[in-house]
């Protein structure tokens, strides 16, 4: 898995062909189970550093969100990585998806098992950083693994639908760009109306 790792950060391109050419499952259960174990750390460093947890959940329903938050937090940010893929391909690369319904749900698989390899260089950059407790040094590393998500994402779509790289980076980008703003506006929209109840 360390080879894996390694191959990931220093030669992206490489590995993330050699992944979906091959369909590397068993490596892709590796790394998936390495981020669960990545988020559980994270979200025991929050509970820890947060004395609200124990106050909503008890002292022992704390660890149980520390535990079950992760494996939701997983499923949430695939489904997000899978849906900006395939609004992002239908919008601009219609013509590279098949059009037979074995071979989309096919490619959709294989994007579902090259969603581990593009997250996790950028949550062990963020972990490593995060023991220093350097804000400006996350930040930096964040931005340095959001660059690197963003080009192993471009790599496996280049390789699973053989769109340019020009697509296969703005594509899904454009898409989360989408969902930002509008989580914005109904953020937004929420705390306007929360706040004229007060007035």
């Amino acid at each position: 898995m360390f080879s894996l790792i390694s191959g990931l950060l220093f030669r992206p391109g490489r590995t993330m062909a050699q992944a979906v050419q091959t369909e590397d499952r068993e490596g892709a259960s590796k790394l998936r189970f390495a981020l669960i174990v990545l988020y559980m750390i994270n979200t025991v460093f929050l509970v820890i550093g947060t004395p609200v947890f124990a106050e909503w959940f008890g002292e022992y329903g704390r660890w149980g969100v520390a535990l079950l938050f992760p494996l939701i937090q997983y499923a949430l940010q695939l489904i997000v990585y899978v849906f900006c893929i395939w609004l992002g391909l239908l919008l601009f690369a219609r013509g590279k998806m098949p059009q037979d319904r074995e071979g989309r749900r096919h490619k959709m698989q294989l994007v579902r098992m090259t969603y581990p390899y593009t997250a996790i260089p950028a949550l062990i950059l963020s972990v490593l950083v995060s023991i220093t407790g350097s804000v400006v040094l996350f930040d930096i590393t964040y931005m340095i693994g959001l660059v690197y998500t963003f080009l192993l994402t471009m790599h496996a779509l280049t390789n699973i639908y053989g769109v340019t790289p020009r697509v296969a980076l703005w594509a899904p980008i454009f898409i989360q760009l989408l969902l930002g703003i509008l989580l914005y506006l109904v953020t937004y929209w929420l705390n306007a109306e929360y706040l004229l109840r007060f007035l």
